[in-house]
Parts: structure tokens; C-alpha cells; sequence
């Protein structure tokens, strides 16, 4: 990215600060530090190649110039947004999907913070809250997509799910900084929603899987067959297990096949 051109594509934005970087480790690490230093609220990070990107679980996530999208957001949401922090990675997720459907993709969201298209994996997103005592001060999204195939290719082999990118799945071209300023505009508008039905039945009507058997590990517990019905307020999905019982999980990860055959 150029530093000019990205600063004239987001003036249009809410932002209140961004910060560009052309390498980096990861952007969620800058953002965290950002946070706890004069960060204000809806300030952003943003690099062309992340060397020590990271994912859920302690699990790498690459992004290369030029083939990847890769942000953090900045958000503060104040005494009467802290029951909502454990919706930002929906927020993060329904704003890429909203912006995919714009451009002619159908994508969906897996829980807990992955965007599919097709079946397979196009975007993660990583939340990450700065603690003051036990008030959440900030909250760090981080967003990383996969612009084209180039994107993963050299670490296919090590993906634990399927992946795909926007380029394999349209005739047109993705520009980056409208990409960008796109899913940020989306993100913002989406907020004001945060906390609301309206918020999560639009989740859930983007949801990957519901009604569908799928191999869950739950609890980090070897896999089990469960059928997702579709996520609560407190961002926890409910399923139903193979004794036909109805639970809800907190932290669960959806397999892309059965694990007991691999």
C-alpha cells in the first residue's frame, strides 16, 4: 500500500488515527500496545505483511503484500458496551460478509470468528480485549483476508481448515483500500446495533452449518457429531448433541471432516 493513497481512501471513515505499516509483526500486537498507550476509540492498524501474524489459540496466520488484507481496529465501548464485547468478532464477521455480498460473493460466518466462501475459509478474525481491573477498556479486532490464492499458498499444507480468497471466487479485481475503507464503514454502522435482536438475528442468518451435522471439538475434547441451531446474545452457539440434547458452547471449534478418520 501507499501511505498517500491510503490516507486520501480513508478520510471518508470515522476514524479517529490510523497507523500504516508496510511490515510488521502482528497488527493485533500494535494495536494492544496502541490501546494501552493514547489510542482512541475507532483507531486502526494497518500492514501489507504480517511476519508473526496469529490466530485463535496461539495458531499463525501469514498475510503477504499484496495478496492480503490485514487490520486491527481500535475499539473502546465504554461502561455501557461491555456486555456486548463478546460480539465484536460477529461485528468483524457480518461487515465482510455484507461488503462480500455487495460485490456478487455469498459468504458465511463460522463460528466463532472465521468468514466462508463456498465451504472454505476466506477470513479470520481475532478479538483481543485490554483489561482496566475488570472493566474492558479496548477491544482489538483484527481482520485478515485473503485477497488471492498467494495469500496461503506457500502454508497450505499446515491449514487445519480449507482455504479459499476473493480472487478465486470473482471475475473482478479486489482493491485493497476499498476493501478496507468498505469493512470499516460497515463495521461502524453495525455497531450502533450491537446488543440488539435485530444484531443477532442478522448473525444468524448469515451462520454457516445451522441445521447441519457437523464434528465439533468442544472444550478443546475430542470431536463430537452436533447440529448448530445458532448463536445467543452472550455469543456462545447452541447445538444439538448426538443424545438429542440442546447445550450451549463457548468454546468449540468445527472440523472440516470427521477427525477420527484422520
Amino acid at each position: 500500500m501507499d501511505q498517500n493513497l491510503l490516507t486520501r481512501a480513508l478520510a471518508p471513515c470515522n476514524l479517529n488515527a490510523f497507523k500504516y505499516f508496510p511490515e510488521i509483526g502482528s497488527t493485533n500486537d500494535e494495536a494492544l500496545v496502541w490501546a494501552t498507550q493514547n489510542a482512541k476509540d475507532m483507531s486502526l492498524v494497518v500492514t501489507d505483511k504480517q511476519n508473526a501474524g496469529k490466530g485463535r489459540m496461539n495458531r499463525k496466520w501469514h498475510s503477504q503484500p499484496g495478496h492480503s488484507l490485514t487490520f486491527s481496529l481500535i475499539l473502546k465501548p465504554g461502561k455501557n458496551g461491555q456486555e456486548t464485547s463478546n460480539q465484536f468478532a460477529f461485528l468483524a464477521a457480518l461487515a465482510l460478509v455484507n461488503v462480500l455480498r455487495g460485490k456478487g460473493i455469498e459468504s458465511r460466518i463460522k463460528w466463532p470468528n472465521d468468514v466462508l466462501v463456498r465451504g472454505r475459509k476466506v477470513a479470520g478474525i481475532l478479538v483481543e480485549n485490554v483489561w482496566t481491573g475488570t472493566i474492558i477498556d479496548s477491544v482489538v479486532v483484527g481482520v485478515g483476508v485473503n485477497l488471492s490464492d498467494e495469500a496461503f499458498a506457500a502454508y497450505e499444507a499446515d491449514l487445519r481448515y480449507p482455504a479459499t480468497s476473493l480472487a478465486a471466487n470473482s471475475q473482478s479485481g479486489f482493491e485493497p483500500y476499498e476493501l478496507l475503507v468498505e469493512i470499516v464503514n460497515q463495521m461502524a454502522g453495525l455497531r450502533k446495533r450491537l446488543g440488539t435482536p435485530d444484531f443477532i438475528d442478522q448473525v444468524n442468518a448469515e451462520l454457516a452449518f445451522v441445521g447441519q451435522e457437523v464434528w465439533m471439538n468442544i472444550n478443546n475434547d475430542p470431536a463430537e457429531v452436533v447440529i448448530p441451531l445458532g448463536v445467543e446474545r452472550d455469543g456462545r452457539l447452541k447445538v444439538r448433541n448426538a443424545a438429542g440434547e440442546e447445550i450451549l458452547i463457548a468454546v468449540g471449534e468445527i472440523a472440516e471432516t470427521n477427525p477420527k478418520k484422520m
